[in-house]
């Protein structure tokens, strides 16, 4: 498994060595240059792998996804599963579903990128975005709204006061 994980990060990063290129040339730049500013050939990476089994009832036994958060370095890769609908970025002032499309990668440009908002006068910008696995909540009725629960109070407690 391990060498099948490392053929994987190789082919990711030469994708990222190509989207470089890309971002360099659209911004008029020499083909080169963003991979140069990140370090050249020997430009960092990094595999990171989230993985989150199925659960039946996420509620019940309290799974977490990732807070909300943009990403730090240049580029980042996500590979998502086609069924999960967990990814959602923000759009203004509201998070916004992404839907994974079958076979494909979703590119994220981090914050170093963002930095050189400068250079691309603001073209290319990082992303805030969160993972959620149970987006669920339960409430009261609105129209019943929420009523005492009597007994609940034993004789040695006090009410809190309104």
């Amino acid at each position: 498994m391990g060498k099948m994980v490392a053929e994987y990060n190789d082919e990711v990063v030469k994708l990222c060595r190509q989207l470089m290129k890309v971002f360099s040339l659209n911004l008029g730049l020499e083909e080169d240059y963003l991979q140069n500013a990140f370090g050249g050939d020997e430009i960092s990476a990094s595999l990171r792998v989230n993985f989150y089994p199925n659960c039946p009832q996420p509620d019940k036994y309290l799974t977490l996804g990732i807070s909300p958060h943009s990403d730090p370095g240049g580029i980042t890769i996500l590979l998502p599963d086609d069924h999960v609908y967990g990814l959602q970025v923000r759009k203004d002032d509201a998070w916004v579903t992404v839907k994974p499309i079958p076979n494909a990668f979703i590119v994220n440009l981090a914050d170093q990128l963002q930095k050189l908002k400068v250079l691309s006068n603001a073209k290319y910008k990082s992303v805030e975005h969160r993972y959620m696995l149970a987006p669920r909540f339960f409430d009261a009725q609105i129209n019943k709204g929420l009523q005492e629960f009597k007994g609940a109070l034993s004789s040695f407690q006090s009410r809190i006061k309104k």
